[in-house]
């Protein structure tokens, strides 16, 4: 708590004119009480708790599309008077590159959010026909299992620790199409305007977090009614 009090006395000198809580958990929700007592307007996200839990429940299921967290946020700052409207995407120009290149990004966070990597690779092993393939992670256990695909296929290549954070964010604008899960590096890729196949497990696009400006003809859904 101290420490919420000592981040408040440090931010308020640069004497901000409103405050978006883009959050919405205690810690910034209480940022945003003190900046408010300190005659400072604020706004905080509503990220629709109520709705996700009707999703998600296993009766009486409300299942339907929720706002999108792009949306949500937008809210935010439409609150505090900004007239912010959320346009498509458009796709950036991309290098000719003589191989039609196609990005995996096999993980996720949690587990049953990622489609089984025994699996995955007989994906990349039949994608290698006519298309040049680049993989995506992070983290030694990660790097050790794609390391081991880009030794075993031609025309694979394994990004984990042979790129930095920033040229990865040149290379994904280069590709045609990126396979992701549920995960950070579709929002990346959509965020350049590359089309993202997404892999949904255990979650779904309905709960309002399938990448931006992603099409519900590139979403690959489980059978609900069977898992």
């Amino acid at each position: 708590m101290s420490g919420i009090f000592s981040l408040f006395f440090g931010l308020r000198k640069y004497k901000f004119d409103a405050v978006a809580d883009l959050h919405g958990v205690l810690r910034s929700h209480l940022l945003r009480s003190l900046f408010r007592l300190s005659g400072k307007q604020g706004a905080q996200i509503d990220k629709g708790r109520a709705e996700k839990k009707a999703l998600t429940r296993t009766e009486s299921k409300v299942f339907k599309q929720l706002k999108t967290t792009p949306e949500r946020y937008t809210d935010v700052f439409r609150e505090l008077g900004f007239a912010l409207t959320l346009e498509p995407i458009e796709k950036r120009e991309k290098p000719t590159n003589p191989q039609t290149r196609i990005g995996i990004a096999p993980f996720a966070q949690h587990a049953a959010k990622e489609y089984p990597l025994e699996l995955m690779e007989k994906v990349v092993e039949m994608l290698l026909v006519k298309y040049e393939v680049f993989l995506f992670g992070g983290g030694e256990k990660e790097k050790i299992v794609l390391d081991g695909w880009a030794a075993q296929y031609k025309s694979v290549t394994s990004t984990v620790g042979k790129q930095s954070f920033a040229e990865e964010l040149k290379l994904i604008p280069t590709l045609d199409l990126i396979i992701s899960m549920d995960s950070g590096n579709g929002h990346l890729a959509a965020n350049f305007g590359v089309t993202v196949l997404a892999i949904w497990g255990l979650t779904h696009p309905y709960a309002g977090f399938a990448p931006y400006g992603s099409s519900e003809i590139n979403w690959l859904l489980p059978e609900l009614q069977k898992y």
